[in-house]
């Protein structure tokens, strides 16, 4: 947790802001691709300025990206960081020149279904959910297979390589 401090404090050096919490902390499988709507706000100036973008239309995008409580019920609303990554670079012109992380998702179509193929080859059954994830600029995409024996599955592919990294019976 200091290591993360030290990096926001380094990135960030004049946001005097306390740091909200799910910032300093990661997911158990760090891979939600969701962080809180302060965690956004709290880095808004500064992908603003790195992004050469008006402030309040970032803003506008973060509102755009935010999911409210699931069935208006459970959990906390929560900003969808993959989406919005896409959402900025659609709207700046400037995002390929940007230093920092590609937010750009590799070739997927034929990325997918290598991956699903090699799925499918290892737990043959069928798929019940397909989802890509971004882990820092690495792009997966994670299966939920139901076999015929009726074991569930969940396998993450690489979309990069098309490497099966990931193989887990529920």
């Amino acid at each position: 947790m200091k290591t993360r401090i030290a990096t926001l404090h380094r990135v960030d050096p004049g946001n005097n802001a306390p740091i909200p919490v799910d910032l300093i902390t990661a997911s158990g499988s760090g891979l939600d691709p969701h962080i809180s709507p302060a965690a956004a706000e709290y880095q808004v100036n500064r992908i603003a300025k790195v992004r050469k973008m008006d402030l309040e239309k970032l803003r506008d995008l973060v509102r755009t990206h935010t999911e409210g409580r699931q069935w208006g019920l459970f959990g906390e609303p929560r900003v969808n960081v993959l989406r919005l990554n896409l959402a900025l670079n659609a709207k700046t012109a400037t995002a390929s020149k940007v230093k920092g992380p590609d937010f750009s998702l590799p070739p997927s179509k034929v990325d997918i279904e290598i991956c699903r193929k090699k799925a499918l080859l290892e737990h043959p059954g069928a798929i019940d959910k397909e989802r890509i994830l971004d882990r820092l600029g690495q792009f997966l995409v994670e299966y939920n297979i139901q076999d015929p024996d009726g074991k569930e599955w969940q396998v993450l592919c690489d979309l990069k390589s098309g490497k099966l990294i990931r193989e887990q019976n529920e």
